[in-house]
């Protein structure tokens, strides 16, 4: 199941297993999912930025070569695929845990030269303002 189906903005595919006894006679249920997917825009419309690490000198530097939707494995090659600039007009790739501003696990704002703040990562993973 891939979390952009059930009005999550952030591409986020997991495995997910049912299990029902047979002795309760009822056919395994799940969530149906919907064709509208929610985007980094409009998730992040009218959100209140926070603070922002800044991006360290090496990422700073690359930041305005990634494309929309890149990383840094377009221009450094295989291996660095950190520092990625989300898209605005799709769902935000699947957020890391940690958001270092150094490039590492960094995901970038599409227009801004920077990180994405706490308020903006929370709003990608649908956690109330």
């Amino acid at each position: 199941m891939n979390a952009k189906y059930y009005q999550v903005p952030q591409s986020r595919e997991r495995l997910i297993f049912i299990g029902v006894r047979n002795d309760l006679n009822i056919e395994p249920s799940y969530p149906i999912p919907s064709n509208q997917v929610i985007s980094v825009r409009k998730a992040l419309k009218d959100c209140v930025v926070s603070e922002t690490p800044l991006l360290n000198d090496k990422y700073g530097q690359l930041w305005p070569q990634i494309k929309i939707g890149g990383n840094a494995q377009d221009i450094l090659g295989t291996g660095q695929n950190s520092c990625v600039k989300l898209n605005p007009n799709k769902p935000s790739c699947t957020l890391p845990k940690l958001q270092t501003g150094r490039g590492f696990a960094t995901i970038c704002h599409y227009d801004e030269q920077r990180a994405i703040s706490i308020n903006e990562a929370k709003r990608l993973c649908s956690f109330p303002d």
